[in-house]
């Protein structure tokens, strides 16, 4: 099965960090605390 995430994305901090500040603030209204970010990032690398 082909995976549909690109993990080497996954490995740059500064842009995982904008990544989260800009799409919890648009998805939720707000930062997304540490525990999310997470469960988010291992979600996404299980893919």
């Amino acid at each position: 099965m082909k995976k549909l995430v690109n993990v080497k994305r996954l490995t740059d901090a500064k842009f995982i960090e904008k990544w989260f500040k800009r799409n919890c603030q648009w998805t939720w209204g707000r930062q997304c605390p540490s525990a999310e970010k997470g469960k988010v990032l291992i979600f996404l690398k299980d893919q």
